[in-house]
């Protein structure tokens, strides 16, 4: 499934120490409860390693979603 293979291409950024972590999100118009679960993992991963995650080119609506789920203030947004 697509949510799979976002996953696994993500998959790396749990175990990223040495690089600031930026999800780009340019074109993303869609993101469904499996994208909220890998955004949430990828924050967790981070935020035991006193990391911060950036979110960069996030749409009014993909922001939306990430504010009804309660998830909007665990993102730096650049």
């Amino acid at each position: 499934s697509v949510s799979e293979d976002v996953e696994q291409k993500m998959s790396p950024l749990l175990n990223c120490t040495d690089k600031d972590i930026v999800i780009g999100c340019t074109g993303l118009t869609y993101i469904s409860s499996s994208g909220l679960r890998i955004f949430l993992a990828i924050v967790k991963s981070a935020k035991a390693k006193h990391k911060p995650v950036y979110i960069k080119g996030m749409s009014v609506n993909i922001r939306s979603v990430l504010a009804m789920a309660g998830l909007l203030n665990l993102f730096i947004y650049i």
